[in-house]
């Protein structure tokens, strides 16, 4: 998956905890320094590889957090979101939020990266991670989320049935009274990062997504202080990513910072 054009890369660490976080990178062959790009993925996608080939001035990076995609155990579930639901100090969005900023010290430290113009992206998941890495690590110059998750928990639940539904029973199974519950979740809601986010911003969003409805997506875009503008799909659902002018208009945003 290398060329004369740029070098791939499989990438391991150790992020918070000890655990392992993985990617993939994708480098220009020729000597320089160069922008990069930082790309989140969605709840348990799978990965996909970028085309040496393109970009060619590029630095891209792509995350799979905790026990996600590469660093998936054998056997393992993909009920993630329940993991150590009853405590906020082991809550698994604790560790991923962390694996999120991860990403930017690894990206940050390669000898060809110019750290004044790195950017994210991410989808659904993703999404989320992009909002919340930008909250907490202010290296990020410019931030495209689409359709983000984990915004608004009480209200979500409300809406959709996914994740609440896992979330919910996990509690009910191991006594978890729904209040103490979401005390819990508050330290992971999205919302309530936005508001350290000191880059621009635009973000996706799907009109009729029946995954994050445009509700939870608000949640946290209106609490972004920064400069911020949002496109809406109407017809489009949770897929945002697959609409054809979305890569256009994040193309042309993120030119302005890179």
């Amino acid at each position: 998956r290398s060329n004369d054009i740029r070098k791939s890369y499989r990438v391991d660490m150790k992020s918070f905890g000890g655990e392992s976080v993985s990617g993939l990178l994708v480098v220009p062959a020729k000597e320089g320094k160069y922008p990069a790009m930082i790309s989140y993925m969605g709840y348990g996608s799978n990965v996909w590889y970028p085309n040496p080939s393109d970009n060619p001035q590029l630095i891209e990076f792509q995350l799979c957090i905790r026990n996600q995609a590469f660093n998936r155990k054998p056997g393992e579930d993909d009920y993630w979101c329940t993991r150590g639901i009853g405590d906020k100090y082991k809550y698994y969005y604790r560790g991923a939020f962390a694996d999120a900023v991860r990403a930017i010290d690894f990206v940050c430290s390669l000898p060809q990266t110019d750290t004044g113009r790195v950017v994210a992206n991410g989808e659904s998941q993703g999404g989320a991670l992009t909002l919340v890495a930008a909250s907490l690590d202010h290296r990020l110059k410019a931030i495209a989320p689409s359709a983000p998750f984990l915004n608004d928990y009480r209200d979500y639940f409300a809406l959709v049935d996914w994740p609440g539904n896992w979330i919910l029973q996990a509690a009910q199974e191991q006594n978890i009274p729904i209040e103490e519950l979401y005390v819990t979740l508050s330290y992971f809601d999205v919302k309530n990062f936005t508001d350290r986010i000191q880059c621009p911003v635009i973000m996706a969003i799907g009109l009729q997504d029946p995954v994050c409805p445009p509700h939870t997506n608000f949640a946290g875009y209106n609490h972004i202080p920064t400069e911020k503008s949002w496109v809406c799909y109407p017809l489009a659902g949770h897929n945002v990513w697959e609409q054809a002018e979305w890569p256009v208009v994040k193309e042309e945003f993120f030119q302005q910072y890179m």
